[in-house]
């Protein structure tokens, strides 16, 4: 039978809300070194499990936060949910992991199911365009951080792709190129952002938006190869792998100078097609959102998280290979 605070209450011989004042550690639990350690003795005699349940309910707090993201096979995202798991777990929280497969309506339930589950706060990572539900968590003020996007109802962390997109055209444009093919995800700012920079240095621009069903994507990645753009930008880490190994295993006579979005290494980015490589501190901005939604939670003040991305050319990428030694992929 499950020992319950009255047991070890009686095994201690002091009263239950001593106990329950030593457990919750109440400031005001004053009591002897002596009671202390009987208490201590007890719990351990009755292995005395204290419930998180009750403790929530008494606190208002579960001491959880919700991850609604699509899936857990990318590398990005598996790597996301670890620190984010990591950095939780160093402030005291859980992390509750909702998966909506990259589909609407799953999203909104993911994100329905997790308020309902009264975890403390959120972090959002697919895209929230408003609606019913998202109001509703506006005006109660619930705590919610939406990754990777800009919002007028919650704080949010974005990247700021504009100078690094910049430097990337005025690159590419030095080179010799007048034309560049993008390549970008779903809701990715890159397609406007590009715009404007090419059309300052003078560039035309083609985009294309990868489709979700793999066999499409990887058909769209051919069909790019066949067109032979000379410079091709990639937003999504997962894109520009998947395009070289089309290249290397379908087109290797293609060599096209490509500036992808890496937010950590992979060994696929020494191929010498990679003109550079955009990049932004993807930790530090992970532990950081995750650090303001806890401080949301415990009731001060939000803020957003805009760090700016970095362009990098290949010698530059070159030389702090040089200066840094050996390096070991991570994800």
């Amino acid at each position: 039978m499950k020992a319950t605070l009255k047991d070890v209450a009686e095994e201690a011989g002091v009263s239950k809300a001593l106990v329950s004042k030593f457990l919750a550690g109440t400031p005001d639990a004053r009591m002897r070194d002596e009671t202390r350690k009987r208490i201590v003795e007890a719990v351990r005699k009755c292995h005395y499990l204290p419930s998180k349940l009750a403790r929530s309910l008494k606190s208002g707090r579960t001491q959880t936060i919700g991850l609604v993201i699509s899936e857990l096979r990318n590398a990005f995202w598996s790597a996301f949910a670890d620190l984010a798991l990591r950095e939780a777990r160093k402030h005291g929280y859980r992390l509750l992991i909702s998966l909506c497969d990259y589909d609407r309506k799953e999203e909104l339930e993911s994100l329905r199911t997790l308020a309902e589950y009264r975890v403390d706060g959120i972090l959002y990572c697919e895209l929230l365009s408003g609606g019913e539900l998202a109001e509703q968590l506006h005006r109660e003020a619930f705590p919610m951080m939406l990754m990777y996007q800009e919002s007028g109802l919650f704080h949010s962390a974005a990247i700021d792709y504009r100078k690094a997109l910049g430097q990337a055209v005025a690159y590419l444009a030095g080179r010799g190129h007048r034309r560049i093919f993008c390549i970008h995800s779903e809701y990715s700012a890159w397609p406007d952002v590009l715009e404007t920079e090419c059309g300052r240095a003078g560039m035309a621009l083609d985009v294309c938006c990868i489709p979700p069903d793999p066999e499409e994507w990887t058909e769209l990645l051919r069909q790019v190869c066949r067109q032979a753009p000379s410079a091709v930008l990639l937003s999504g880490w997962r894109s520009a792998v998947l395009f070289l190994q089309v290249i290397r295993q379908e087109f290797p006579q293609y060599r096209p100078e490509i500036v992808a979005n890496c937010h950590f290494d992979h060994p696929a980015f020494a191929d010498p097609r990679i003109a550079g490589l955009i990049r932004n501190e993807f930790e530090q901005l992970i532990r950081e959102s995750v650090r303001v939604l806890i401080r949301m939670i415990q009731g001060e003040e939000g803020m957003d998280l805009r760090p700016e991305a970095e362009f990098a050319c290949a010698e530059e990428l070159r030389r702090r290979k040089l200066e840094s030694g050996p390096h070991y992929f991570l994800y």
